[in-house]
């Protein structure tokens, strides 16, 4: 993003690459997605490496997908940037690629079966939220429109339930991406 316009980096293959034109192809991907969102793009015959080619090219469409279905935090209006959107590509792409199943640990999977609230907010926004304002009530409850004595008393609940503990930096991490990746199941 430069100047509130966004732009997609395209590069392409020297002409001597031997194959079907991988440029070709990515142009008639993004074209669609590059009127509609105004992007100004240019092109490059610098790539030589064609796994850098279809890297650039998931990153690009992904930030450009995100200008249309906003990343999980972020409600705003402005273009994406790969940057911004990087961290849920790689969990999307982990558990797409490995399964989501063979890495949520049993007491997630607990609160996806059981997600069930009687309030507006369901138990994995609470979670995700809560987890991604770093265990912080305050701009949980903020950012969900709710109470912070309502967050800290589910989340307590939570804790006790489903044995999750919060304390324990590694499973607050594997938390948070399971969060994640279940709200990309759930799109």
């Amino acid at each position: 993003v430069y100047n509130d316009h966004s732009y997609a980096l395209l590069g392409g293959i020297r002409k001597d690459a031997p194959g079907e034109n991988p440029l070709a192809s990515m142009q008639q991907l993004f074209l669609h997605y590059l009127k509609e969102v105004s992007a100004n793009y240019g092109l490059s015959n610098d790539f030589t490496d064609l796994s850098s080619l279809a890297s650039a090219c998931s990153q690009a469409e992904y930030a450009l997908n995100c200008n249309t279905r906003p990343p999980i935090r972020d409600e705003s209006d402005r273009p994406a940037s790969y940057s911004d959107v990087m961290l849920n590509h790689i969990v999307e792409h982990f558990f797409d690629t490995f399964g989501f199943d063979i890495y949520c640990p049993a007491e997630f999977r607990a609160v996806l079966e059981d997600n069930r609230s009687g309030s507006a907010v369901d138990n994995i926004k609470l979670l995700y939220t809560y987890l991604s304002n770093q265990c912080n009530a305050t701009s949980a409850a903020r950012e969900l429109h709710m109470h912070r004595n309502n967050v800290i008393y589910r989340i307590a609940r939570l804790q006790e339930r489903y044995n999750l503990d919060l304390d324990d930096c590694t499973q607050r991490t594997l938390l948070l991406l399971c969060c994640m990746a279940a709200n990309h199941r759930n799109q």
